[in-house]
């Protein structure tokens, strides 16, 4: 939540108001902050250094604006929109940022993952190579201020391929897996009717004794993150 109040400008007190170019101490001098000079005008709408960036105090940092030509608020940033990769792609999208914010992603236990600090007036960004899995949200700084979380993402892993024999030996090859997925396969019902577990580096499993039939197919999950299916399957 942001701390609001009519002329407010945190550290300083509730003596400001604009007029309506500059900021004004009430009963002072123009362009007058006490502690940090006079060197302030109201550009575009916001609070900005004279002949510098947008929405700066010097001590204080980034994180204001002004509504309505009068009110300064103690400015927090909103919650970006995230959207996790579905197919493998292992990307992370963000969305609705603050222009110069700091977009940092963490994991479901709150580990920070990665960091992305946007340039000039870029709102969006990209996090790329994410572990598949479950739990992930982004927060922005801007101005020291944090955002609230953003909603949930899920990162899917890549689906894997899977070959049914053909000729007797009644069984599917799954290769391309992620290690220590979880894989499981369906039928051409969509019942799971076999699971396993890949253990150290491997990659690749072999369900046997699968009946004769076509339309088999294949899931991994990695950190409870469902892969989309596999190619369908015959086993003959």
């Amino acid at each position: 939540m942001s701390k609001s109040g009519e002329d407010y400008i945190p550290g300083l007190g509730t003596a400001f108001f604009l007029n309506p170019n500059h900021i004004d101490k009430v009963g002072g001098a123009e362009n007058y902050i006490p502690g940090l000079g006079t060197d302030f005008a109201i550009k575009g709408g916001h609070v900005s250094e004279e002949g510098g960036m947008e929405n700066y105090l010097p001590g204080l940092g980034a994180a204001f604006k002004v509504d309505y030509a009068h009110v300064i608020y103690d400015y927090y940033p909103e919650a970006v929109t995230s959207t996790g990769s579905g197919n493998g792609e292992l990307t992370i999208d963000v969305v609705g940022a603050d222009e110069l914010a700091t977009i940092t992603l963490y994991d479901l236990i709150g580990v920070l993952v990665g960091t992305i600090i946007l340039t000039g007036v870029d709102t969006t960004c990209q996090f790329t190579s994410v572990a598949p899995g479950m739990g992930y949200y982004v927060v922005q700084t801007v101005g020291g201020a944090d955002s609230p979380s953003s909603n949930i993402i899920n990162v899917a892993p890549p689906p894997v391929v899977a070959t049914g024999s053909i000729g007797g030996v009644q069984t599917i090859d799954v290769a391309d897996a992620t290690k220590l997925a979880i894989l499981l396969l369906f039928n051409a019902a969509n019942a799971q009717v076999g699971a396993y577990t890949l253990v150290g580096d491997a990659t690749t499993h072999t369900f046997a004794e699968v009946p004769i039939a076509a339309g088999w197919y294949v899931k991994q999950v990695v950190n409870g993150s469902y892969s989309t299916s596999s190619n369908v399957v015959e086993v003959a």
